[in-house]
């Protein structure tokens, strides 16, 4: 079995899937609490499905973009666990998940998520029999500076958009489509591929996907323009 974290956005998502089916899963609308609401959802999810922890294989995990604190505990939260258990962990950025949900053998996709202030994190892949291969890795990005060349035979299929904030042309262009598997189940799946596939990350060399930096250090950074 493995169980899956995705603290990336205000929902917290956990799932736990054995051999490609789903044993189970919750959500909780964390906001800004993930701290708080993270391991006990954990527990209570483990507990209600029976599960002794020690039986589980490993751990996937979502390593943003996306909310920054809730990135930050979700990795805390699954490393402690890891290593505490001896167990090997897939991380995966958060746009990855919707490419691998969304996109079919061989389709490639330009995925977006709001990163407000008016840009969008994007990031291009392609979907496998299997699995999902990162083309274009995240970026920051205005909606109108998507990539232009989306004409003919292989025009990227345009990702959980938000129309609101996608030039209208853009949207005419591309192929629209949205996810319809919530994140931390798709997780849990391509992690359990991967770990049957012999795949592990370097526990102590994963670390979050900020693509921008935190807002406490961007305020650091900015010019101070006081009078004291």
């Amino acid at each position: 079995m493995t169980l899956a974290v995705h603290t990336s956005s205000p929902t917290l998502g956990l799932a736990v899937v054995q051999d490609g089916t789903l044993v189970g899963e919750a959500v909780v609308l964390a906001q800004h609490e993930h701290l708080e609401h993270t391991a006990p959802a954990i527990r209570d999810l483990i507990s209600a499905l029976g599960i002794d922890v020690r039986s589980l294989d490993g751990f996937g995990v979502a390593l943003g973009p996306g909310s920054f604190s809730g990135v930050r505990v979700g990795l805390a939260t699954v490393k402690g666990m890891a290593l505490a258990l001896n167990k090997p962990v897939i991380g995966m950025c958060s746009l990855e998940l919707d490419a691998y949900d969304v996109l079919l053998s061989n389709e490639t996709g330009i995925v977006l998520m709001d990163a407000k202030r008016g840009q969008v994190f994007a990031a291009s892949y392609r979907r496998t029999s299997e699995d999902v291969i990162t083309v274009e890795p995240p970026a920051l990005v205005f909606p109108e500076r998507i990539p232009e060349n989306t004409s003919g035979p292989q025009t990227p299929v345009l990702v959980w958009a938000d129309k609101a904030i996608i030039p209208p042309d853009t949207i005419r262009r591309m192929s629209y489509r949205t996810p319809t598997t919530p994140s931390a189940v798709t997780c849990a799946i391509i992690a359990e591929k991967r770990l049957k596939r012999g795949l592990c990350d370097n526990l102590h060399a994963l670390k979050p996907i900020y693509v921008r930096r935190p807002d406490a250090e961007e305020r650091s950074r900015a010019p101070f323009t006081g009078n004291s």
